[in-house]
């Protein structure tokens, strides 16, 4: 088996970095997880690092020893930098995880407010200085890794290597109403710098190449009760917008996997002829205020004292509803109109034989005839083409792109249907 190789050692219950000591075996430093003699690597090919001395298996020094220099470079600086303690998943989960938005909020733009409001930390990240630092503290049935006191406070500091904080510790910190922060150094590589290990635990410092290490709150009374705050605050605006909304509508849920569940009688929208809407485009519709389906019916009854098993709330008046589809019937006269245009352009009519001075070596090709009429068109819109040869030269490009962007459309110099259909039409020319 491999034995584990670091550039972290511990002399004298100290841990010193690889650059410290002396070489060989005269650097006085042992293993903290084997209790073997160490050996100083300090030749001039391969990177310094410690080794064991004997030929033992011993696997668990990197890990060991990078959580003890981790706890001793925190105990000496007495800082480090706190995270942020996050904001509310979309505004809907308080301290006690409860969740009451229900799936309006995810998608709806009516409750764009709150998830921008939710998404923003409760509590800013910092840098923290304590008066002073302890290790291995034995608390009510737990060990803190550390404990930093700043007069009459303590904040308690968890190490993870490889294991995360278990649950029932997780819940015997919370139950002591100290603030915890856990710091991660599983990504941490085990032959890590002690230099370099001091900005990855602390914050404080450093460069590109070492970025602190992830770090969250395991508990944070102060962050809870601002959750609590904002909960109740999302709350109240949540339970304001349904009273108001303008009426309601019932769900149709789908019994099988082949089809949505349908909101019926839906003012703006329609699904298979009928005025209706599937949840999911109902979810998305400006309109949308609430869902709430059978597994919501108490939350349902506490936020409006009604009962009802499946049910949408959506904020479209009546006057919404006219104006809606008075525009909607607009714009598609629009397109019929716009459609019938293009098809009258393309089938465009042959020119007369008379009062066009078109060239005879064109009249047979029929590309150079189209690129001749454009020219011609161009000509009489006020743009400057060249000459009416027939050939799609840098000029007419030019040209070409200039009406194009005039119009609003991509500048591509090319001609197409759409080109064709807003040129203007070939006048005849005087004799």
């Amino acid at each position: 088996m491999m034995r584990e190789k670091g550039k972290i050692g511990v002399k004298d219950g100290r841990c010193v970095s690889v650059h410290d000591v002396k070489r060989g075996k005269g650097c006085g430093c042992v293993c903290a997880a084997c209790g073997g003699s160490l050996v100083a690597r300090q030749g001039e090919i391969r990177t310094w690092h410690f080794a064991h001395a004997d030929s033992g298996a011993c696997t668990a020094m990197g890990e060991t020893h990078l959580h003890l220099a981790a706890k001793q470079l925190l105990q000496e600086s007495l800082s480090l930098v706190l995270p942020d303690y996050p904001g509310t998943e979309y505004g809907c989960r308080g301290a006690s995880g409860r969740n009451y938005l229900t799936k309006s909020i995810l998608w709806s733009p009516v409750h764009k407010d709150l998830r921008e409001q939710a998404h923003k930390p409760l509590i800013k990240g910092r840098e923290f200085t304590a008066d002073r630092v302890e290790t291995e503290v034995p608390l009510e049935g737990f060990r803190a890794d550390i404990v930093f006191h700043k007069g009459g406070r303590r904040l308690l500091v968890e190490i993870r290597v490889t294991h995360e904080t278990d649950e029932t510790k997780r819940r015997k910190i919370k139950q002591t109403g100290l603030a915890c922060v856990e710091i991660d150094l599983s990504r941490t590589p085990r032959d890590v710098n002690l230099p370099d290990l001091k900005h990855i635990v602390t914050g404080i410092g450093g460069g590109a190449a070492h970025k602190p290490a992830p770090r969250h709150w395991i508990s944070n009374p102060k962050g809870a009760g601002k959750a609590d705050k904002r909960f109740r605050h999302h709350r109240e605006i949540f339970a304001e917008r349904i009273r108001s909304a303008a009426g309601t509508h019932p769900v149709r849920p789908s019994y099988t996997n082949m089809g949505p569940d349908v909101v019926e009688n839906c003012p703006i929208k329609e699904y298979k002829g009928r005025r209706q809407a599937r949840m999911s485009a109902c979810i998305c519709c400006d309109h949308h205020i609430a869902y709430f389906d059978a597994d919501d019916e108490g939350l349902h009854t506490a936020l409006t004292g009604r009962k009802a098993d499946s049910v949408v709330y959506c904020g479209c008046t009546s006057q919404m509803a006219r104006a809606y589809w008075q525009a909607r019937r607009e714009q598609e006269k629009q397109e019929r109109n716009l459609q019938k245009t293009v098809k009258e352009c393309l089938v465009r009519p042959s020119l007369p034989e008379r009062g066009y001075d078109v060239p005879p070596e064109i009249t047979g090709d029929p590309k150079r005839f189209d690129i001749w009429e454009v020219q011609e068109r161009l000509k009489q819109a006020g743009y400057c083409p060249g000459p009416a040869d027939g050939v799609m030269g840098p000029r007419t490009k030019a040209a070409l792109k200039g009406f194009q962007a005039s119009e609003g459309f991509a500048p591509h110099g090319e001609i197409d249907r759409t080109t064709l259909a807003i040129l203007p039409a070939l006048r005849k020319a005087r004799n």
